[in-house]
């Protein structure tokens, strides 16, 4: 089946040098700058904008600029590990568990940068395709949506196009790709892999599973904060969820939480690109299905990936804190599953990567 990515498709050079000449008078560019206390003439960065002829230019002059400040003013440092085992010629797949709506891959691009690596192209929810303008400048910053909303067939349809644009980037177009491990940010620190994710990247491929899997060259990527982004969101949300079912979103939330999640502290963080999945360890998910269940290969895998993910995870002082403070309160309280205090639930955030790295160290260790 043939797709055309024109709507979801990151802008060439010729597009994005269109696209930003035509938004540089948009109402709410000011708005955005002024909400990050971007520190610059808005006339000025409207006329420098109008001289932006390639999507590399945009992000080496203004989006990495951005987001730098934003890491130089809100944390006590940015700091990653690993990158030796990766190879700044090829295309990568990075699954990272995901815990701030935009910084988290954002962040990862400039790190790449600094570290003389090509930048990525970035998945992103529907969610946040608020309006026309947000859509133009996400597209112009090498990034592609993922659509989640509509009939039970239009999501269908919507998440084999997707497979198809990510195994068509990496291969043709020979880019990396950076995609959250979940549909939306952790809300309890639990980081887990969703299994339809996985399969998501066989549908509309002929490939058997382990060479289409071996194909993406799967990296699975920790990043930790010291400071949760919106944690206290997180929180309410997560109580919300279990005292009544679900969680009805503000209109305006996601953007709130892009703003917020810019602007508070997060102290120090980290990102640990872990070990990539070789085609060994895909051969044993692959072998799983003997037993008769074909989900058992993406379960398998998933659960390889937030292995590496919790052994990867950096754990700050605040998530050991946490965890001892949640053992302490464990000596004359119990934790039942699903009814958590909102005590219990700030405890959780950070201490549970505690909880799920030595897990993974446990079953490493077997």
């Amino acid at each position: 089946m043939d797709f055309d990515f024109s709507d979801i498709e990151p802008f060439d050079d010729r597009q994005a040098a269109q696209t930003i000449h035509h938004i540089d008078q948009h109402p709410l560019l000011g708005s955005i700058l002024e909400s990050l206390h971007f520190n610059i003439d808005l006339d000025q960065f409207r006329a420098q904008l109008r001289t932006i002829q390639s999507v590399e230019e945009f992000q080496l002059r203004f989006m990495q600029p951005l987001v730098q400040q934003i890491m130089d003013t809100t944390t006590k440092g940015v700091t990653i590990e690993g990158l030796e085992q990766l190879d700044p010629t090829r295309q990568y797949l990075f699954i990272s568990n995901h815990r701030d709506i935009v910084l988290d891959a954002a962040v990862l691009d400039v790190l790449f940068v600094q570290h003389d690596f090509p930048t990525c192209e970035i998945s992103f929810g529907d969610n946040l395709m608020v309006n026309e303008f947000a859509i133009q400048l996400a597209r112009c910053n090498r990034m592609f949506p993922i659509h989640r909303t509509g009939s039970k067939r239009e999501q269908y349809e919507a998440l084999i196009k997707t497979s198809q644009y990510i195994h068509y980037a990496m291969k043709q177009k020979r880019v990396s790709i950076w995609i959250a491990q979940r549909n939306g940010r952790t809300k309890d620190g639990n980081d887990r892999t969703e299994q339809g994710l996985i399969k998501m990247f066989t549908m509309g491929q002929e490939e058997s599973f382990v060479d289409c899997m071996d194909s993406l060259n799967i990296v699975p990527l920790a990043i930790s904060y010291e400071i949760e982004p919106c944690a206290e969101r997180k929180v309410n949300e997560t109580y919300i969820r279990q005292q009544q079912g679900h969680y009805e979103k503000a209109k305006d939330e996601d953007m709130r939480s892009v703003s917020e999640g810019a602007l508070q502290d997060k102290g120090k963080v980290h990102y640990t690109v872990c070990r990539p999945i070789d085609r060994e360890e895909l051969k044993a998910c692959a072998a799983t299905a003997n037993d008769g269940d074909k989900n058992a290969p993406f379960l398998a895998l998933a659960n390889l990936i937030d292995q590496r993910i919790h052994l990867g995870y950096h754990l700050h002082e605040s998530n050991l804190n946490a965890y001892n403070e949640l053992q302490q309160w464990m000596q004359h309280n119990t934790l039942h599953e699903g009814h958590h205090s909102m005590e219990e639930l700030r405890m959780l955030l950070y201490a549970n990567p505690v909880i799920n790295q030595q897990r993974a160290i446990a079953a490493q260790n077997k």
